[in-house]
């Protein structure tokens, strides 16, 4: 089992991070591109501090937590739409229709884990209890709708070689294995509960660590300017399929404005 100081120091190292990145994408502009992901960071930052005050054995922390998590559950649905934005900034047609059906797949899977936890929801529960179980279905059904959407968006980017920036590419394989860690996170929680939390919680710290240093020392204004073509194709192969992108990005514009 971890030990505490050993959590609080990640903990720690992740709340400076998260300062640093803030600064960072502040000084060097990146926030203007960037700006649902500059939102998230600015908000991460007092949710790293109050975890370091209060006791984690308090009921304030329950309820800071109750209060917090399902703001920042909004902020992976809106960061994984900037994302579909970011990577699909030249097919406007394919992104708007990714993003709507992202959406609605998100709260037809809330939707169902809600339903799934109401049999094991009874009169003779605990207040607080019911309500963490409503906060861990949200979160459930959102984590797993966008884990879909994430892989099919890296097999879209291993099939299409659609133009991106150097600093979109490394933005999206971080996020991607921010998120996906995160996932699994959950998904350790569902399995075994409070037996492996302690372990869950520094994986989880440990993994955003890593994915905090990799975005502070990889984004920069250069890497705007440096285009990326993945996978590469032959020539002919890729503009043909380049082709197709287009004219399926044209007709999902014309169907657009026609509704």
């Amino acid at each position: 089992m971890p030990t505490p100081f050993l959590q609080q120091l990640v903990e720690i190292l992740l709340l400076a991070g998260s300062v640093l990145v803030v600064a960072k994408l502040y000084h060097t502009g990146l926030w203007r591109k960037y700006r649902v992901f500059f939102a998230f960071f600015v908000l991460r930052v007092p949710n790293s501090t109050w975890p370091l005050m209060v006791s984690d054995r308090s009921p304030a922390y329950f309820w800071l937590w109750l209060i917090t998590e399902p703001v920042f559950v909004l902020f992976y649905v809106l960061l994984v739409a900037e994302l579909y934005r970011l990577i699909l900034e030249k097919y406007r047609g394919l992104e708007t229709l990714g993003r709507w059906a992202m959406y609605a797949a998100t709260a037809v899977s809330v939707l169902i884990s809600a339903l799934a936890l109401l049999p094991h929801i009874t009169p003779a529960m605990p207040q607080s209890s019911r309500v963490l179980g409503y906060e861990y279905a949200l979160e459930r059904g959102v984590d797993f709708s966008l884990v879909l959407f994430i892989l099919l968006m890296l097999l879209f980017l291993s099939r299409f070689p659609v133009p991106l920036s150097r600093n979109v590419l490394v933005h999206a394989a971080i996020f991607s294995l921010y998120f996906l860690t995160s996932a699994v996170g959950l998904l350790l929680h569902a399995l075994w509960g409070i037996r492996l939390s302690a372990e869950v919680n520094l994986f989880l710290s440990a993994a955003s660590l890593v994915c905090v240093a990799g975005w502070l020392w990889l984004l920069n204004p250069a890497g705007e300017t440096v285009p990326v073509h993945l996978p590469v194709f032959g020539s002919g192969d890729e503009r043909r399929i380049l082709l197709q992108l287009d004219a399926a990005n044209s007709a999902l514009l014309r169907a657009s404005r026609r509704i």
